[in-house]
């Protein structure tokens, strides 16, 4: 099995040395929404855990 861990930055303003990894969010409350393309079986039945969402201050 093969982890793959990485930090995204979902937030208003540009992260210092963290450009590739920031998402730009509007200030304020906002949704987010995950996409998936050609799931594998574990997201079809159900038994893949989403990694949770980690805010940071």
């Amino acid at each position: 099995m093969i982890k793959v861990l990485f930090q995204n930055y979902i937030q208003k303003e540009r992260p210092i040395n963290h450009e590739s990894n920031w998402l730009p969010a509007p200030e304020g409350d906002f949704n987010l929404l995950l996409m998936l393309y050609q799931p594998a079986a574990k997201i079809l039945n159900s038994t893949y855990e989403i990694p949770p969402i980690k805010r940071v201050r």
